[in-house]
């Protein structure tokens, strides 16, 4: 059972929360196994994310069924297969700093932080992007019961707007130097082209033309 995937920027591998197994797989270009993660610590990982600053190069973020968020690290300079755990952070509930059950999870560079989608809770979870220090949340719309489900940074808008599938059938891009600001709502409730069937649980902007990608889970598509 798959969950989210993400790349790393500068080995070009392929970093995949592997729920059933307990653990993160990392896998070259040609989809051949490199390393498993986290297989003593996560369980039933939902999410993953990899970081593209210079100052957390490589480090992998996973989120698990259990609310726990672990941040690896790579154990030394010249082995990228090699990670070791750095810390565990969050833990299940509704509290500021807790969370009930996170679908998707992505590094925001720019800004130094992690965003992780509290499904039940219908926000966003906010902490710093070495995990030591919750921030804040991001509540959805409050005119809606919007359950975000993935989410991702417009690295291609220069960082500056952040993008959330959610169970509804719908994106919201919201603006990421004022975080309550939705700035645009993409689709809706149906099977035609620009609409979804439901579950958003996959979103991701390509940074060198700015297409979005949003995976269309119950008409069985991928959207562009």
């Amino acid at each position: 059972y798959p969950g989210q995937l993400s790349i790393q920027p500068n080995t070009h591998n392929i970093v995949v929360a592997d729920y059933h197994n307990n653990r993160v797989q990392m896998l070259d270009e040609q989809g051949h196994f490199v390393a498993a993660i986290g297989k003593r610590v996560l369980r039933y990982p939902q999410a993953v994310s990899c970081s593209m600053s210079p100052q957390y190069n490589n480090y992998i973020v996973a989120a698990d069924f259990q609310n726990q968020m672990c941040l690896f690290c790579p154990s030394s300079s010249s082995a990228s297969s090699d990670y070791k755990l750095l810390r565990s952070f969050s833990s299940h509930g509704s509290n500021q700093d807790q969370t009930n059950d996170v679908y998707g999870i992505c590094f925001d560079d720019e800004r130094n932080r992690i965003l992780a989608c509290d499904y039940d809770n219908k926000r966003l979870s906010v902490w710093s992007a070495d995990g030591s220090q919750f921030i804040k949340t991001i509540d959805m719309p409050s005119n809606t019961q919007y359950y975000p489900l993935s989410v991702c940074v417009d690295r291609y808008a220069n960082c500056h707007r952040f993008v959330v599938g959610t169970e509804q059938s719908q994106l919201l891009a919201f603006d990421a130097r004022n975080d309550s600001t939705v700035l645009q709502t993409i689709g809706s409730k149906g099977n035609q082209p620009g609409q979804f069937g439901g579950n958003v649980y996959g979103v991701c902007i390509n940074e060198i033309d700015g297409t979005l990608l949003a995976t269309d889970n119950d008409n069985r598509r991928i959207q562009m």
